[in-house]
């Protein structure tokens, strides 16, 4: 079994963005809370302050975040990904070939 970390699901973009906020963010001597806009843009904002108004989504409250905590967060946000399906053009095998089974 694969175990993938959830910031795997991230949009490249997406991770880099919140690099850079967390860069940031380190000037801030409190508390910020993220949020996800429509655009799939990163806003941080004082704690008492609702943007969900605006249309953003929650993401977390975090104390000068490193930028791996943030993408785990952002990763949750992120609709689940459909396995990728291999399709190979190998024969079936003969034993799941329909009529390949000779009655003995």
């Amino acid at each position: 079994m694969v175990v993938e970390s959830l910031k795997s699901w991230l949009p490249e973009s997406l991770e880099n963005e919140a690099r850079d906020l967390c860069a940031a963010l380190q000037s801030f001597s409190g508390y910020r809370t993220l949020w996800l806009d429509g655009d799939d843009a990163l806003w941080h904002a004082e704690p008492d302050e609702m943007l969900e108004e605006l249309g953003h989504r929650y993401v977390g409250t975090f104390f000068r975040p490193d930028a791996e905590d943030v993408c785990e967060a952002l990763a949750k946000l992120m609709p689940v990904r459909r396995p990728a399906v291999v399709q190979t053009r190998l024969p079936a095998p003969a034993f799941a070939r329909v009529g390949a089974l000779v009655p003995a």
